[in-house]
């Protein structure tokens, strides 16, 4: 079951939970991706600063859907088999 993401999830919640999120915020002009008060500010707090309206529920409709099967943007659980040479 997803998780439950509502107008006091913080948005270090949301992008721990689907970091896949980032780029809907930054296609929405939200800059909040890399910013050190993401683990203060609210969605709430995002869509009055921002002025977005509906900008929570828009969200919550984009989490919907997201495909299920999408990878993440990068997977850091596996350690990288390259050597230094193959990288250059």
């Amino acid at each position: 079951m997803p998780k439950q993401v509502t107008r006091d999830t913080t948005v270090a919640e949301l992008f721990a939970y689907e970091p896949r999120m980032a780029s809907f915020f930054v296609e929405n002009g939200v800059h909040c991706v890399g910013c050190m008060l993401d683990v203060f500010c609210t969605l709430a707090q995002v869509e009055t600063f921002y002025a977005l309206p509906n900008f929570v529920e828009r969200v919550q409709t984009a989490l919907h859907t997201l495909p299920s099967s999408a990878p993440l943007p990068y997977d850091t659980s596996t350690p990288s088999q390259e050597t230094p040479d193959e990288i250059a």
